[in-house]
């Protein structure tokens, strides 16, 4: 089978997260933690319908774009030698 036969049947078998690039996951975090920290700044400030249920969602997803950016920043040799 030639390299490219074996390349595509891996990617078959990825994940939709392990496709995109690496480089392309920072940015998806980052984008999100801007977006999700410019929501609670505003459901903090304006006082609406629903404010406090997005306000809490927002806070979530703060906390969640945060680890995963973390997680991205982390080498894994490092990460590794920690555990042990």
């Amino acid at each position: 089978m030639s390299a490219k036969k074996e390349t595509k049947k891996k990617q078959k078998n990825m994940d939709p997260i392990q496709k995109v690039a690496f480089a392309e996951q920072r940015e998806i975090a980052k984008a999100g933690m801007v977006s999700s920290l410019g929501t609670l700044f505003l459901t903090g400030l304006f006082k609406f319908k629903g404010a406090r249920l997005l306000h809490t969602w927002s806070g979530w997803a703060l906390l969640g774009f945060s680890i995963w950016h973390h997680l991205l920043s982390t080498p894994k040799s490092k990460a590794l030698s920690e555990d042990k």
